[in-house]
């Protein structure tokens, strides 16, 4: 009588998709458990996970994907699933197969239940309804607050809303792909080095691909030689060469090469390039679309953990993708991770790693990665205030708009409905407790909201 819910288990990574599936299962009547549904007016989300699998879960639906499949948390909660069900001879988990993953990654544990397929979301849905509809899955007497707003539309206001993306618009790239070799070995370090000063792809230990030939002095000191030439990589074939690929690649050290160029460095171990410890970085100002604001792109903070108060200094990890057609246009993604590491400098361990990015991030919300946004493409741009800012030399550079895509809204959601942030707050540190050994962040140094910005 009891097991009324079904229970979300999933990984960080996949956010987008749980809000969508949450919230139509919400509209299906179902109460739905799920951690990221608390500051929707939702149900609380349980202080005793374990308690609420094993004597509240009707049924236990787990997203399974790349993201999620080796993860510590999903993986104990979806092993406490599969133990329940065969106890119990019912189908007490209901895998959801997010990204399509081939059986021989799913484990074996896994391998005699049946998937519930979503590389195509609505036909998932669908099949996930029908599931819960044959087993008699139990819906609410009342609707929860989030299904009530949403069928009501009394969270939502009809005022315009600007909305912002963090997909920037690229509006040239070089159309000539060139080869070079040469004929000293780099090591890894002096390759590392060359990035810095060369936008180019390595494509072994001998060979580049570039949309520039390597600088006087790289050239002299390694000997380069150009190998040929491509032109309109996007549309050439070759026997044994996919020039859209290279040119891909070519695309995206690019970028990575406009970061390290600008004072960022890269950790040899993980590959994040990030913000280092510099003055120049603690806290530096940047244009937004109506005004202009400013932050630390390093700082430190401080936490109770276990009892004893531990400092740590992150840094900014920006990460530029370059997605090409992208709904008909070419797109730079801008991502914004962290890096922690410790107060002398060197990277914090990986298990240590994601706990402490969770209780520095918990207080941001949209504005403040919005801001994070626009302050990397400050860094990138530089202090003019043209539009559109170069990355490589003038005749072969790739141009990328100064500010990301945005998008006007004829309504909004009104979020003087959401819960107040000290609820929120405390729903957010009980989840910790549980899986983050009482992680509680204990300083923290604010930024002000910028002058006319609106995320």
């Amino acid at each position: 009588m009891n097991r009324t819910h079904l229970f979300v288990n999933y990984a960080t990574e996949d956010g987008v998709f749980v809000n969508w599936l949450c919230l139509r299962l919400l509209r299906e009547g179902y109460s739905v458990w799920c951690d990221r549904l608390k500051l929707l007016g939702g149900e609380s989300y349980p202080a005793d996970i374990d308690d609420a699998i094993s004597n509240r879960t009707f049924r236990f639906i787990a997203v399974l994907s790349k993201n999620s499949i080796k993860k510590a948390n999903p993986l104990k909660e979806r092993t406490l699933a599969l133990q329940l069900g065969r106890a119990r001879k019912e189908n007490f988990l209901i895998p959801l197969n997010l990204d399509g993953l081939p059986p021989t990654e799913l484990g074996w544990m896994q391998s005699d239940l049946t998937f519930v397929p979503f590389t195509n979301w609505k036909e998932g849905l669908a099949q996930l309804i029908k599931n819960l509809e044959q087993s008699q899955a139990p819906k609410a007497n009342t609707p929860t607050s989030v299904k009530e707003l949403l069928e009501a539309g009394s969270c939502i206001k009809h005022e315009p809303e600007q909305l912002w993306s963090n997909l920037v618009p690229i509006t040239s790239i070089p159309a000539d792909l060139y080869r070079f070799e040469h004929e000293l070995v780099m090591n890894e370090d002096a390759a590392r080095a060359a990035l810095k000063t060369w936008p180019h792809y390595r494509e072994n230990a001998t060979v580049c691909w570039a949309f520039q030939p390597p600088p006087p002095d790289l050239t002299r000191q390694y000997k380069f030689a150009g190998r040929g030439s491509c032109r309109n990589w996007r549309t050439a074939t070759g026997p044994d060469i996919n020039f859209y690929n290279i040119g891909k690649r070519v695309l995206n050290a690019s970028l990575r090469h406009a970061l390290l160029a600008l004072g960022l460095e890269e950790d040899k171990e993980t590959g994040y390039v990030f913000f280092p410890n510099k003055p120049e970085f603690s806290r530096f100002n940047f244009r937004t679309p109506t005004g202009s604001s400013w932050l630390r792109a390093v700082g430190t903070r401080s936490f109770w953990s276990s009892g004893n108060k531990i400092s740590v200094r992150y840094h900014l990890s920006p990460v530029l993708s370059a997605w090409l057609d992208f709904g008909g246009r070419d797109v730079v993604r801008v991502r914004v991770r962290l890096f922690i590491t410790e107060l002398d400098g060197k990277a914090v361990k990986p298990t240590q790693m994601q706990a402490r990015r969770k209780a520095i991030c918990k207080s941001w919300w949209n504005y403040e990665w919005l801001m994070r946004v626009f302050a990397i493409l400050q860094v990138l741009g530089g202090t003019g205030t043209a539009e559109q800012f170069e990355i490589g030399a003038f005749e072969n550079a790739v141009v990328l708009k100064r500010f990301p895509l945005g998008f006007q809204a004829d309504k909004t959601l009104d979020e003087s409905l959401l819960k107040p942030q000290p609820e929120a707050q405390q729903d957010t540190e009980m989840m910790e407790r549980h899986y983050e050994d009482s992680e509680v962040l204990v300083e923290d140094d604010k930024e002000p909201e910028a002058e006319g910005a609106k995320a």
